[in-house]
This record gives structure tokens, C-alpha cells and sequence, in this order.
């Protein structure tokens, strides 16, 4: 296999998570093409990034939203354990942003910028910033294999 065609459509999740599968996959030796096949939001534009060819189908969006943390449900929490969720959230938010900008061309400001404000792309924004590189919708290619996780 050389070539991998990768559909995206997730709501985001964990960082960590989306952070990791990001770096896993472009560690591969493959080239990656991959589509928007419904919304990719939040820390789900990393694997969308992978490819090389990025399509958005013209009914699909982005959402691009700010890191927020979630402390424990037992009412007590140290100032430690906010001044350590304040740096893994600004370390997240850096970084998000910082790949996003590398793999985009979109100036690292103006990525931030669209975070803070919860900026929700379409199709047509994401291509014309080049988040996209392409408008079209999701096809199995001809003799491909397919697996939905």
C-alpha cells in the first residue's frame, strides 16, 4: 500500500488521542488524500490535515473552537491542579495551531484567532484559505479496500 484515501467526519474528542493518531499516521511512508465527509471539528482537523489533497464536499463544515479542560466531579481542586490544567492548555492551543498553520499556510494568529471565536468553516472558506485544497465529495476508489473506525 502507498496510498491511503481517508475519510473524515468526527465531532473532535480528546487531544491526546487526536494529537497521537495525527503523528502515528504521518509517520507512515504513505501519501494520504483525505475528504470532509460531514464535519470535522476540533482536534479532528489534525488527521484531516494528513493529506496532500484535502477535499470538502460543499454540504460539509469545520469547526475550529478553544482547548477547555475538564476537572474531577469531587468539588476540591487544588490551585496546583488549575495552574497545570492552564499550561497543558495553552501547550494544546500552541499546538493545534501550530500544525494547522504548518500543513495550511493560514498565518498561526489567524488560526487562534478562529479558535477563540468558535469559527465554524464551510467547504467553500476551508478551500479558499486552503484548509482544503479541494472542493468534491468522498468516492471509494475503483479496487480500494474499506474500513469505517
Amino acid at each position: 500500500m502507498e496510498h491511503i484515501h481517508l475519510a473524515v467526519g468526527s465531532g473532535g474528542g480528546s487531544i491526546i488521542a487526536g494529537l497521537s493518531v495525527y503523528n502515528q499516521l504521518r509517520a507512515l511512508p504513505l501519501r494520504f488524500t483525505t475528504y470532509n465527509v460531514g464535519s470535522v471539528d476540533s482536534v479532528a482537523i489534525l488527521p484531516y490535515l494528513l493529506g496532500e489533497e484535502r477535499y470538502a464536499d460543499q454540504w460539509t463544515s469545520f469547526l475550529f473552537h478553544g482547548v477547555s479542560w475538564t476537572f474531577g466531579s469531587n468539588g476540591d481542586t487544588a490551585h496546583t491542579q488549575v495552574a497545570d490544567a492552564y499550561a497543558c492548555v495553552s501547550s494544546y492551543e500552541r499546538t493545534l495551531s501550530a500544525i494547522t498553520a504548518s500543513r495550511t499556510g493560514i498565518p498561526e494568529q489567524r488560526i487562534r484567532e478562529m479558535r477563540s471565536n468558535s469559527t465554524i468553516l464551510s467547504a467553500e472558506d476551508a478551500r479558499s484559505m486552503g484548509l482544503a485544497t479541494r472542493l468534491g465529495a468522498f468516492s471509494i476508489p475503483r479496487q480500494g479496500r474499506w474500513w469505517q473506525v
